[in-house]
């Protein structure tokens, strides 16, 4: 540590803030996976919640909704205030935001647990922008595909930690001991993050805001690109982290067990993606490409899992992986939004393309919960709500259908695109 800091002293303090903003990219990174494991905990807890609480299927899936209504709502707001005032002033609100939303879960109040998955969904958007600012902000152009893959593929991993790993955590320690640590593990880190933190040269943004929310409002190609991202969306918002537990157990007929582990596989193919993906970028891989044959490869996927196909551990893990790997199209979606609003607008247009997308989070997650509560018959074993092959094939139909009309749109884009010399 002396020769860093002599080092420091005698430069100025160009060591100290290489080390400072690779610490302050990972306090995100940190950030991004912790919210996802609180992303996910209805998929991983439906059964726990929903009897704890003693909420139906369709208050539950309204529930796992909220999350992306405060997310959604929260985009455009964030991503102005992070251009304008930097990540420092910004980001460590939200962290205290995210965790104080998990805190009504402690008590028995349903009407403050949906206050505060609100709360959890609006901090949460700090954690997707911040991941592309902060790159953006510390790295050079050359790495920003690599680190904003390396930073999202942490967050997976937390999303893969949500599920068996924190379901034994919940039975070995109970739920108030496990969540409590969550609350005040994210207000320390938000703590760290406030002193790590820094507004790099030109980070901010110097036009009016009305200005700036023009120039991205008003890019129809960034709009319609990131809402046919949306459409994507469904098999990790909506399927990965609301339903695959129930649909794994009773449409595929594989172990309970295995059912709350191999959801997990999503997001191990999300890691694999990025890796691919990034790379694929850096060496300009036309990113119109990525997006069509993500697109075709879910729905072979989904096709074969809502027609059983699914029956053994290999299988469904081999067919998850591959809705996980393909799920990273969304990061070329985001990648071609900051090309079409510029340097000066990293954060917003991260922002609107995020909301644009995860509206369809919420979309999906009401639609599934409503097909379900239709047809369920309000069976429940030894705590576990049974909803049956039939209602959980019929609800998931909304997903590859949605990766279908994003995929085909996106090949007209491209087209467009082509014709305009774009």
């Amino acid at each position: 540590m002396l020769p860093c800091a002599l080092v420091a002293f005698g430069t100025g303090v160009t060591v100290w803030s290489v080390d400072r903003g690779f610490f302050a990219w990972f306090s995100v990174a940190v950030f991004y996976a912790l919210q996802y494991i609180l992303r996910v905990i209805p998929n991983t807890l439906s059964g726990e919640i929903m009897e704890r609480f003693g909420v139906g299927a369709l208050a539950f899936g309204q529930f796992s909704a909220l999350y992306y209504a405060g997310y959604t709502v929260a985009h455009i707001p964030l991503g102005i205030l992070i251009d304008k005032y930097g990540p420092k002033k910004v980001i460590p609100v939200c962290m205290v935001l995210t965790f104080l939303g998990a805190a009504p879960m402690l008590f028995d109040s349903w009407e403050f647990v949906q206050i505060g998955r609100v709360f959890t969904g609006m901090g949460s958007v700090a954690a997707a922008i911040s991941v592309f600012k902060v790159s953006k902000m510390y790295f050079t152009s050359t790495r920003f595909a690599r680190m904003t893959s390396i930073a999202i593929m942490i967050g997976f991993l937390g999303a893969m930690y949500g599920g068996k790993p924190m379901l034994s955590l919940i039975e070995s320690f109970g739920w108030n001991k496990v969540l409590l640590v969550f609350v005040v593990g994210g207000c320390i880190l938000a703590m760290l993050a406030a002193y790590f933190l820094f507004d790099a040269p030109d980070a901010t943004e110097s036009r009016s805001v009305s200005e700036q929310v023009r120039s991205v409002i008003c890019n129809k190609r960034l709009m319609i690109i990131s809402l046919l991202g949306g459409c994507m969306i469904g098999p990790i918002e909506g399927f990965a982290d609301g339903w695959a537990t129930a649909f794994l157990s009773e449409v595929c007929g594989v172990s309970h067990v295995a059912s709350t582990t191999l959801p997990a596989a999503v997001f191990v193919g999300c890691c694999v993606g990025l890796l691919v993906v990034s790379s694929l970028l850096e060496k300009s891989y036309d990113g119109w490409n990525i997006i069509i044959c993500c697109g075709l490869f879910t729905m072979v996927a989904f096709a074969a899992m809502l027609t059983g196909n699914c029956s053994t551990g290999i299988s469904a893990f081999i067919l998850l992986l591959t809705v996980g790997i393909c799920s990273t199209y969304q990061i070329v979606v985001v990648f071609k939004a900051i090309e079409y609003a510029g340097n000066g607008s990293v954060a917003l247009a991260t922002a609107v393309s995020n909301m644009a997308i995860m509206f369809f989070g919420y979309f999906f997650h009401t639609v599934i919960s409503l097909v379900i509560n239709s047809y369920w018959d309000g069976k429940v074993i030894s705590g576990q709500s049974v909803y049956g092959s039939g209602p959980l094939v019929k609800a998931m139909l909304v997903v590859p259908i949605g990766v279908l009309i994003g995929t085909v749109g996106t090949a007209i884009m491209k087209r467009c695109s082509k014709d305009n010399g774009g």
